[in-house]
């Protein structure tokens, strides 16, 4: 009986300061819709910072599986923590470090680099079919 009692006044303590847990579920779903992805990539997200670059995205259809390169811009960061953004990323998204630097899932191979240019970096993404 007393541990009712305890969970009925936590209760009443928390929706008494605004927090009921409907509020707390739509912060978590407003923060998560923020999130932009790639367009031709829908499951890489862009770095916070980041502008995709759609003008200069490729994807190719083939028997193999898709090829896609495209492209995001940062003004504002390193290449160190692009790096571990992104490696932390593939990793958290099932995809498995190769020794040639990029990543394997499935069927499908991607590479990634950054270029240091005089306003910020440039990321390209290079999605393709796992080389044999």
């Amino acid at each position: 009986m007393i541990n009712y009692w305890v969970r009925f006044l936590i209760a009443i303590a928390i929706f008494s300061l605004g927090i009921s847990p409907l509020s707390l579920a739509m912060a978590q779903d407003k923060k998560s819709m923020h999130q932009a992805y790639f367009t031709a990539l829908p499951d890489l997200p862009l770095m916070e910072g980041m502008t995709e670059m759609t003008d200069q995205t490729v994807v190719f259809d083939k028997a193999e599986g898709r090829v896609v390169e495209t492209l995001g811009f940062l003004s504002a960061s390193s290449p160190e923590k692009v790096k571990i953004f992104y490696d932390s990323v593939f990793l958290n998204l099932g995809w498995k470090p190769l020794k040639t630097g990029g990543f394997q899932r499935n069927k499908e191979q991607i590479f990634w680099q950054t270029e240091g240019l005089g306003q910020g970096i440039l990321v390209r993404f290079q999605l393709s079919p796992l080389s044999r």
